[in-house]
């Protein structure tokens, strides 16, 4: 089975963005691709965006694709104790099939997430007090 999906309403927005740039469609698509078949390509991120990797590609304007990877948790199993994104109903042929859940936060070009991140920044609290 491998990795499942999920985009969140943001995501889906920015691809809409884009939509008069076939080529640049294209090419995201793809990258959503080499994404899923290797969710370690990305870059870690660090800071506000720690948990969270970017896959950079495209150049002039370099775009860059917002993810988290999160492991699949199997309802009724008690003995897991991580923090999931997605619980699943398994039945008898899904069983230890799934290997996480793929999790696209945004798509947008250097400049865009620059802005992003300082929008973020002013909704997480500060911890050193």
């Amino acid at each position: 089975m491998g990795h499942r999906i999920s985009r969140r309403t943001a995501f889906d927005k920015d691809i809409k963005s884009f939509k008069k740039a076939k080529n640049l469609i294209e090419s995201i698509k793809d990258s959503i691709n080499e994404i899923i078949n290797d969710p370690t390509s990305g870059e870690s991120l660090t800071g506000n965006w720690k948990g969270y990797k970017s896959y950079h590609f495209n150049r002039k304007p370099e775009i860059r694709i917002i993810y988290a990877v999160y492991p699949c948790c199997i309802l009724g199993n008690s003995a897991s104790s991580i923090d999931c994104l997605l619980e699943i109903e398994a039945d008898e042929d899904d069983k230890g099939e799934c290997l996480g859940v793929i999790d696209f936060v945004r798509v947008a070009s250097r400049e865009e997430f620059n802005n992003i991140y300082n929008l973020r920044k002013k909704f997480i609290p500060n911890t050193l007090t």
